[in-house]
């Protein structure tokens, strides 16, 4: 037995190839009340996800993922100096083939907990969640050397150079050679233009990272 969405489909598909004109006008006023709930809903979804991005990040609130509080703060705030030394663009190429050919065990385990989280449906990624993983990206593609040199956080919109942004990596302290990454929230999770906020945030951090 067909379901009433199925039966709906087939009453509004008869309607728009009837020649009544008051027919077609009642489906398309309901096929268009139809879109107007499921936009209402998505942009319900995307302020939700704007609030939580907002919001203080903490291990037991908000998207689950297996990290700790004390790793969380180093990710909000710089905790350390910066004394490793600054690399060209070959240097930088052959660290990362040596570090891929011999991944160590933290380098595995980190990759099986991203992998364990980006499973997930899109659905369900929200704003907490990438700096939660923060840690875990840094150990898998820069061998550890940004947790407590690069803060990340969430800001209610980012502007450079009078154009609004994904994203802004800006120095902190040029002599400690520390950086803060800002995401610009309304961007990424209300722009009508971003239709996957989920994916836009992995792109947005993973580049801003490589700054």
């Amino acid at each position: 037995m067909p379901s009433w969405k199925q039966r709906h489909r087939v009453v509004i598909s008869k309607a728009l190839s009837s020649r009544s004109p008051r027919l077609k006008k009642r489906a398309l006023g309901q096929k268009e009340m139809n879109r107007y709930r499921v936009s209402e809903d998505i942009k319900r979804r995307r302020q939700e996800g704007m609030a939580m991005a907002l919001r203080l990040v903490h291990v037991n609130r908000g998207t689950l993922y297996p990290c700790t509080q004390a790793t969380l703060e180093k990710t909000q705030r710089h905790c350390r100096k910066n004394r490793t030394r600054f690399v060209d663009n070959a240097e930088l190429v052959s660290e990362a083939i040596a570090i891929n050919q011999k991944p160590s065990r933290a380098r595995q385990a980190a990759s099986r907990r991203i992998l364990n989280a980006i499973t997930q449906p899109t659905e369900e990624w929200q704003g907490d969640l990438i700096i939660k993983m923060f840690a875990d990206l840094d150990v898998v593609f820069f061998d550890g050397c940004l947790l407590g040199n690069v803060c990340v956080k969430w800001v209610p919109s980012k502007y450079s150079g009078g154009h609004s942004c994904w994203g802004v990596t800006t120095p902190e302290r040029a002599n400690n050679r520390q950086c803060t990454i800002e995401l610009s929230a309304e961007m990424i999770f209300l722009r009508p233009t971003c239709t996957t906020p989920g994916k836009q945030i992995w792109a947005t951090i993973l580049h801003e990272m490589c700054q």
